[in-house]
């Protein structure tokens, strides 16, 4: 095995509050191991190309398309896994921006680094699931640009011509989005790089060209949140339809939830749980530093009647029962009663509905669901 494949990346997973983080110690280049892979291309310019970068186990496909979006097509390469699957990890697909000087061969393989490194990990039973990330350890040299230092994974947006049902996309983060995803929420990363885009949920491809869309500095001096325990249990989901808000939780959760809720006085519950984009809302809420008042990203012609957001949060022991929009998610409001309802619910993996006091105001419902349900 020659140097350059000695230095391909050393994985280490490790698990905060149950979300699987993947540390890369040291990505470099592959084109050493790619230049031993199989290819397979179906003519002169044609797509999709194959590669079968780990014989008998994985193959990433690559495909050439464009994205139709309010600011016009954009030319895209498409790379995705076939391999996973046999580990029980869902297949990727990862999404790169061309250059306008790039022409469709010239597709990047430093990716495919990525993908080898997945299966590894996948290889000993260690997966990611949608909100989950893939983090680019100390020393590395960053992803296709040296700030690009994690993925994050959604459920991902159709692509004519990709079949990408059970798939997760990977979408490329910045050192200072990973800081705000870690502290304030994937969401509320993903959702604000959908308004640059103008695209719901989020711009699912990666522009090399593009800027940080949030700083951890501005956020922490201007949330709300900053003030508040905040927790991630991945899986969990947000949405609003119906008059009716809606916490949609993994079943198995409820151990998690015990461990690190017992023995909060109801007078003492003041705490936020991070939630996913539900894949069934058609609006999310999104906030940044310096906006004034509620707002949300939402595709063209929808009622946006399904709203999702970036967190629930709770404040037990009140008089009465209610609901606040703050920010990018809603602080439901409880009495010492009601919170006691709500802790035995999230304790032993029970449905529960509690009604507001304000009949104009959404009542909150708690609800299981299993894996890969929507």
């Amino acid at each position: 095995m020659n140097d350059e494949l000695l230095k391909t990346a050393l994985f280490t997973a490790f698990c905060i509050l149950f979300g699987v983080f993947i540390t890369i110690e040291h990505v470099s280049e592959v084109k050493a191991e790619t230049t031993q892979t199989k290819i397979h291309v179906r003519g002169p310019g044609k797509f999709p190309v194959e590669f079968e970068l780990v014989p008998n186990k994985l193959k990433v496909r690559i495909y050439s398309h464009e994205i139709e979006t309010p600011k016009g097509k954009i030319p895209c390469w498409s790379y995705v896994s076939e391999g996973l699957q046999a580990y029980r990890h869902q297949e990727l697909i990862f999404t790169l921006a061309r250059k306008p000087e790039e022409q469709s061969q010239d597709f990047p393989r430093d990716i495919f680094t990525y993908f080898m490194e997945v299966l590894r990990f996948a290889e000993k039973g260690n997966i990611v699931t949608a909100g989950g990330f893939s983090e680019l350890g100390q020393g590395s040299p960053g992803v296709l640009r040296p700030d690009f230092r994690a993925f994050t994974y959604i459920n991902p947006c159709p692509i004519e011509g990709i079949d990408t049902r059970n798939h997760l996309a990977a979408i490329l983060l910045t050192s200072e989005e990973l800081s705000v995803a870690k502290a304030f929420g994937v969401t509320r990363v993903l959702a604000n790089l959908g308004e640059v885009y103008r695209f719901y949920p989020t711009a699912f491809w990666c522009d090399r060209e593009r800027k940080s869309v949030l700083s951890l500095e501005m956020v922490e001096q201007a949330s709300l949140l900053a003030k508040m325990k905040r927790m991630t249990f991945p899986g969990a989901r947000l949405i609003e339809r119906d008059h009716q808000i809606f916490l949609k939780l993994p079943q198995g959760a409820h151990l998690w939830l015990k461990t690190n809720l017992s023995g909060i006085p109801a007078k003492e519950v003041y705490f936020t749980l991070f939630t996913n984009a539900d894949p069934l809302a058609d609006c999310c809420l999104v906030w940044k530093p310096g906006q004034t008042g509620p707002a949300a990203i939402a595709p063209p012609d929808t009622t946006q009647s399904r709203k999702t957001g970036n967190y629930i949060g709770f404040l037990g022991g009140q008089a009465e029962n209610g609901v606040k929009l703050i920010e990018d998610g809603f602080m439901i409001i409880l009495t010492e009663d009601s919170w006691n309802k709500v802790k035995k619910a999230l304790f032993s993996e029970k449905p529960v509905s509690i009604p507001m006091e304000d009949k104009a105001a959404p009542n909150f419902s708690i609800e299981w669901i299993k894996p890969n349900e929507n």
